[in-house]
């Protein structure tokens, strides 16, 4: 399994409290589900305090917890040295990952009010795909990530996932705004871009940059909800194409190429950063 594909299984999952939300979400706007919700729970004021929303969202963990041991035991499993690595090979997978999150994030905007988690969601499901899709060029070109790259990594992960379970569990998300629960989000994801300069490379750490300030001055600013997630959604958009970029490039040679195998070309290893 690469280590992109990892990442981006990962990211999917720790975002959880936001599957919850959307969880909820439903539960108040499908008639059905709302009338059921509250007949269990006569005395709730909202769907949030009923048992069967709150069943809902403790199954999503327990799915959670499930799926990050499976993916702890695979990488685990597989922590033996590369054959090769070639500056930073999840710089590739992840970029893709991070151009789809964008996508999302820009699509869930522009659809209207209220989508931008579905927009997220969607983002996040498209790039696994497509950053599973691309692992075995990445393999074949850069090789894998070192073992220190990895664990970066996966301390970046496993932080970002921290964070948002102590915000989550302390009931601090609870008591924000909407628009302030998002930009704290997507705060904590722009940090944990920071961390994965030693994983992913240098764009990475200049898009953790660009994400930060761009909050910061949304914030300052009291820009709608809406624009700042679209600024969000583009930063992530370029960062990740230009992160994936040499190997768009070199899988569009390939195809140009057509009989001969891309292992008999010299690799286009691109920027090392």
């Amino acid at each position: 399994m690469a280590w992109a594909h990892v990442h981006a299984q990962s990211m999917l999952f720790s975002y959880y409290l936001l599957v919850s939300a959307l969880i909820n979400e439903l539960f108040a706007r499908v008639a059905v589900l709302r009338a059921a919700a509250l007949a269990l729970s006569p005395h709730a004021v909202t769907t949030l305090g009923t048992m069967l929303v709150r069943q809902a969202q403790l199954a999503g963990l327990i799915a959670w917890v499930a799926c990050a041991l499976w993916f702890a035991l695979k990488v685990y499993g597989r922590r033996r040295p590369p054959a090769f690595t070639i500056g930073y090979p999840l710089r590739y997978g992840g970029g893709v990952f991070i151009a789809c999150v964008g996508a999302g994030i820009l699509a869930g905007v522009l659809s209207g009010r209220g989508t931008i988690g579905w927009g997220l969601l969607a983002g996040f499901v498209a790039g696994i795909a497509l950053a599973r899709r691309v692992a075995g060029d990445v393999a074949q070109r850069w090789g894998a990530s070192s073992l220190v790259q990895g664990r970066v990594m996966t301390i970046a992960v496993a932080l970002e996932f921290a964070l948002f379970n102590v915000l989550g569990s302390s009931g601090i998300f609870a008591s924000m705004s909407r628009a302030a629960a998002w930009e704290t989000s997507l705060t904590i994801v722009g940090a944990h871009f920071l961390l994965m300069r030693w994983s992913h490379g240098r764009l990475m750490l200049v898009l953790g940059i660009a994400v930060l300030a761009w909050l910061g001055f949304g914030v300052a600013a009291h820009l709608p909800l809406a624009a700042v997630a679209m600024g969000d959604g583009l930063l992530k958009l370029g960062f990740g194409m230009a992160m994936a970029w040499p190997l768009l490039e070199q899988m569009v040679t390939d195809r140009s190429a057509p009989g001969y195998p891309p292992v008999s070309r010299p690799p286009r290893a691109g920027s090392p950063g």
